[in-house]
């Protein structure tokens, strides 16, 4: 990638603080998503509710939740 090129920014959310959100925090720290054209801002979304409220008004186009646990109890 050209030094001089313009980096695409891109909002990324995730939802709680948890190893399933730590692929995302690699790949900043890397330089991964920098070699790739990108500048990702990572953002941080206290519920599942809100992040999906950012998906469907754009804010964020990629967003990391998770569903509601489920119980294999009877």
């Amino acid at each position: 990638m050209d030094a001089f090129a313009q980096l695409t920014k891109l909002n990324v959310g995730y939802v709680g603080v948890t190893s399933d959100n730590a692929a995302a925090f690699i790949a900043r720290e890397a330089g991964i998503y920098a070699r790739n054209g990108l500048d990702v801002q990572l953002i941080y979304f206290n519920s599942g509710s809100t992040a999906v409220t950012a998906l469907i008004t754009g804010d964020t186009p990629i967003s990391q939740t998770a569903g509601p646990a489920s119980s294999t109890r009877r």
